[in-house]
């Protein structure tokens, strides 16, 4: 079972997770679809025909409101590592590369766009 070390937002579609054997990229598009909203007015009048009954009180419906939803979800796989375990990451400030910290003491730069090492130090001692 893998566990989870950090998330990272690149963009509103685009996310890096960081386990403690893998670096992923996961990407989605992002779409919009109605949403069937009920208000919370529960009315104690006559209903009409805008209304349903819900025991014996009426209660006011309306599709108003959008929902975006996630699809066409993707997941690539940089770097899957079965000898040493990833203890650490953390992103660049501008989004484009992953600083991932491993317990064989090494630091990986990846590039997030790219899915590649950009640089990688060895025997780090700090």
């Amino acid at each position: 079972m893998q566990a989870i070390l950090t998330v990272c937002f690149v963009t509103e579609n685009k996310v890096v997770v960081v386990t403690d054997n893998s670096v992923e990229l996961w990407k989605w598009e992002i779409g919009v679809q109605p949403c069937s909203i009920v208000n919370a007015h529960v009315l104690n009048e006559e209903s009409s025909p805008d209304l349903t009954q819900n025991n014996n009180k009426a209660v006011k419906t309306s599709a108003v409101e959008q929902s975006r939803i996630m699809h066409d979800i993707t997941c690539e796989i940089f770097e899957h590592s079965s000898y040493a375990k990833y203890t650490c990451a953390t992103m660049s400030e501008d989004c484009q590369y992953v600083i991932v910290g491993a317990s064989d003491v090494s630091i990986t730069v990846w590039d997030v766009e790219e899915g590649k090492v950009v640089k990688k130090y060895q025997n780090h001692n700090g």
